[in-house]
């Protein structure tokens, strides 16, 4: 699955934990359900753990948004707004008469499962532990795996739709439109906004801003960095930070008379676990991308040359410069097909969001709105 598929449909989806409903209950309260989609049911409880998965998402990432009543109250009806949309493709499916193998199922449930083969720190887990922590998620929602493989074929069928119904018609763009996107970019750039421009959708924006950091971050200039991280908090008791840089310190003096190399540390001793099983590498950072002291310092850096552990909110950081590179003219060809992927992405948004609201258009949907205070 590219890219461009798999954000189109994680936008829709929200893929690991969009679950469709399993049979209808005609048994049910009235009180159970929160809304149909001619005449099928969405639950209550169903719209209750979707909204805890959300707030809980939006707490950690969007904190301070989350003291504002009327942005809870929005959250509450993009819920169930999305719950809606999950069904009505779920509908169309059938109506287009698409099929589904167990293939198709095996496959998505293998890509879910694979992101349970890292625990919450990143660090890797065994076949046995990977396959726990997937059968505690599953009891947590309060499904068996069949139910769940269940579940995950209106998933695999909405994807379908999406491919049948939006992606396969949008039109690569031509050459023009790509190099005057681009020059907007390069615009934008020298610019220095921080600000997506005004008029674009939501999806466009995002896409845009990412389009734009991914041109800055090749062309500015920039260091590739390796690291050694000492974790520790700012608001860890005393005795834990001198604990921190202690540690470091050591690092740094056996880095300094030759007892081991810096990759061997980083490797053995970093608490950075994405970056240490490669020796500490953390990629090219483009000037400006950290926080003001820590920017100078490591731009102050010679080639080859290792800094004195350096504070900031993860903790210490004992950083080597392995190469630095100045900064270049943006060129049009070294960012054509990357571009010409962005404005088909942003072009299926436009497409998606126009086919749901057509079957929105001809479906009867009925909100309990009150269960939404």
């Amino acid at each position: 699955m590219n890219n461009s598929n798999r954000r189109l449909l994680t936008a829709v989806l929200g893929f690991t934990c969009a679950f469709i409903f399993l049979k209808s209950a005609t048994a049910a309260r009235v009180d159970d359900v929160i809304a149909t989609v001619n005449n099928a049911p969405i639950f209550l409880s169903r719209y209750r753990k979707e909204l805890a998965a959300t707030l809980n998402d939006m707490a950690q990432s969007n904190p301070m948004a989350m003291r504002d009543p009327a942005f809870i109250q929005q959250i509450k009806g993009k819920v169930l707004d999305d719950l809606i949309d999950q069904q009505l493709l779920y509908q169309a499916g059938k109506d287009l008469k698409i099929k589904i193998h167990q293939d198709d199922i095996d496959k998505a449930l293998a890509e879910i499962k694979s992101r349970f083969n890292v625990d919450e720190n990143g660090n890797p887990l065994s076949p046995l532990e990977a396959q726990a922590a997937f059968d505690k998620q599953l009891k947590a929602m309060g499904l068996t795996y069949q139910q769940y493989r269940k579940r995950l074929e209106k998933q695999v069928m909405a994807k379908k739709v999406l491919d049948q119904e939006v992606k396969s018609k949008v039109e690569p763009p031509a050459t023009p439109e790509i190099q005057a996107y681009f020059n907007e970019i390069t615009q934008y750039i020298a610019s220095g906004s921080t600000e997506p421009p005004a008029g674009m959708t939501p999806y466009a924006a995002q896409d845009f801003l990412m389009a734009v950091e991914r041109v800055k971050s090749s062309t500015s200039e920039r260091v590739q960095l390796a690291r050694i991280l000492v974790r520790v908090s700012p608001n860890d008791p005393k005795a834990e930070k001198t604990r921190a840089l202690r540690d470091a310190n050591q690092y740094k003096a056996m880095l300094m008379d030759g007892t081991s190399t810096f990759s061997e540390i980083a490797k053995t001793y970093s608490e950075d676990p994405n970056s240490a099983p490669n020796g500490g590498d953390i990629g090219f950072i483009p000037r400006g991308a950290l926080p003001p002291a820590l920017d100078k310092a490591v731009f102050s850096l010679d080639v080859g040359q290792i800094s004195d552990p350096l504070l900031n909110d993860e903790g210490y950081n004992i950083v080597r410069v392995k190469s630095h590179q100045a900064a270049e003219k943006p060129e049009f060809d070294k960012f054509k097909n990357y571009l010409k992927e962005v404005l088909m992405d942003v072009e299926s948004h436009k497409l998606m969001d126009k086919y749901i609201k057509s079957l929105r258009e001809k479906a009867v949907i009925v909100k309990h709105k009150s269960l939404l205070k």
